[in-house]
């Protein structure tokens, strides 16, 4: 080795000895902005614990909110079957409702057919003249018997079928049995009555039975 390169390194081992000084002012400096970049840090500390608290209140209020959807859920779901059991109970008895209905106006229908023939065979023979005394003083207080009879019937919601000469025949209510050759009525229209109708709450539970005219 020779003398030039001892003494190039023995300059470099002195150089690496040698400290850096700084001035005073611009260790001022140093300090000042080490002290801001603490305060920066500091502050960017306090934000990343409020929004951590933040973070925190959010996954609370998020499980809350997820607890009571899931209860809310199991209401909801509670409710629909409570209403399900509901309205299947009132099917049921609206079933029950319509057939008890049913079953009343079957025994209504049977109890007016019942009346009505005696009442028809009471006014027929009501209808017939005699000159016999003693049977028109009995003819009054049948006359009687048969308008209570009849007010008992309407008392019941029933109402007789006795379309006049003249009217539109009406098939919903009617049953043509005779046509009558005639030019004193429009064709098609109702001659006569040959037997009253009757209707048990609007319902026909009888046909009248009439005589059509026929023009010529």
């Amino acid at each position: 080795m020779t003398n030039e390169n001892l003494n190039n390194e023995e300059i470099i081992e002195k150089n690496e000895d040698i400290e850096i000084e700084a001035s005073p002012k611009e260790a001022k400096k140093f300090k000042k902005q080490i002290l801001e970049l603490e305060t920066e840090i500091d502050k960017k500390d306090r934000e990343i614990k409020k929004l951590k608290e933040k973070a925190n209140e959010l996954e609370i209020s998020v499980n809350s909110w997820m607890s009571k959807a899931k209860t809310n859920e199991r209401k909801a779901k509670d409710y629909d079957s409570h209403v399900e059991i509901m309205q299947e109970t009132k099917n049921h008895l609206q079933r029950q409702l319509k057939s008890s209905d049913e079953n009343v106006q079957k025994r209504l229908e049977k109890l007016v057919n019942d009346f009505i023939q005696p009442i028809e065979w009471l006014e027929s023979s009501l209808n017939a003249k005699t000159d016999n005394e003693e049977i028109n003083k009995w003819r009054q207080g049948f006359v009687m018997i048969l308008q209570k009879l009849k007010e008992g019937l309407e008392n019941q919601n029933v109402k007789e079928i006795n379309p006049k000469r003249g009217d539109e025949f009406n098939h919903h209510e009617c049953e043509a049995v005779e046509h009558i050759e005639t030019n004193e009525v429009k064709d098609g229209n109702v001659y006569s009555v040959a037997s009253k109708g009757y209707k048990l709450n609007d319902k026909v539970i009888k046909y009248a039975k009439v005589k059509i005219a026929k023009n010529i």
